[in-house]
């Protein structure tokens, strides 16, 4: 009797990194550097504000925001008043954030408040698609299989929406681990990085392995 063992693929997750002294992260082999300065925030922010309202898009730009501790649960409940809403943690007392126009009168002040670092669509994107290092089991012509994590504020409804209007629509969500499975073109992968609900867009692992082992003969 042959026994088949399955070999289990774990999806990984961006590839992210801090540098020692806290000055920039490195997230899908992009270099990010920190902002601290709020004017320039401001500035950076409203500059996404317009790129979004061109686009027909109603959403604050999702940043990631680096505290000077750990926060507590209460700590963090009460930051929505600030006008930071985080969306999940990053690294380092470090989350992704959802920052709605107050929080910048609101956060001048804010001791809490280590660095921000502001994020560019492309910066979604895992390295081997950008740089076309695709294996052959992710490839079907000019599509690509992609695990896309979106960030835990999307819903259903809403990924439906945004997919469609993209062109996109044979794609399977998982809700628990807010991810969805879906085969892209690289141009349409420049589109979807551009939705603010999208975190990170990935190629798939590789699939499972069967292996046969012959039945060892008990003596």
């Amino acid at each position: 009797m042959r026994r088949k063992l399955l070999s289990f693929s774990f999806f990984a997750f961006s590839f992210f990194s801090f540098a020692q002294d806290g000055n920039f992260i490195t997230i899908n082999g992009n270099r990010i550097n920190s902002t601290d300065d709020f004017r320039k925030l401001k500035s950076a922010y409203s500059k996404e504000k317009m790129i979004s309202a061109r686009k027909k898009s109603t959403e604050d730009p999702v940043l990631i925001v680096q505290f000077k501790k750990p926060l507590s649960k209460n700590e963090q409940k009460s930051l929505s008043q600030k006008g930071i809403n985080l969306l999940s943690y990053f690294s380092d007392n470090a989350y992704y954030a959802r920052l709605t126009p107050g929080f910048y009168e609101k956060n001048v002040n804010n001791s809490d408040i280590k660095t921000i670092f502001v994020l560019k669509p492309e910066h979604k994107i895992a390295s081997e698609i950008v740089e076309n290092d695709i294996p052959t089991y992710a490839k079907e012509g000019e599509l690509l299989d992609l695990v896309i994590t979106y960030h835990k504020d999307g819903t259903k409804k809403r990924l439906d929406e945004d997919f469609r209007n993209i062109g996109l629509k044979n794609f399977r969500i998982n809700e628990d681990f807010n991810q969805v499975f879906c085969k892209l073109s690289k141009q349409k992968i420049l589109e979807l990085v551009e939705l603010g609900i999208i975190q990170n867009v990935e190629l798939a692992p590789a699939p499972a392995v069967l292996e046969n082992n012959p039945r060892k003969n008990l003596s």
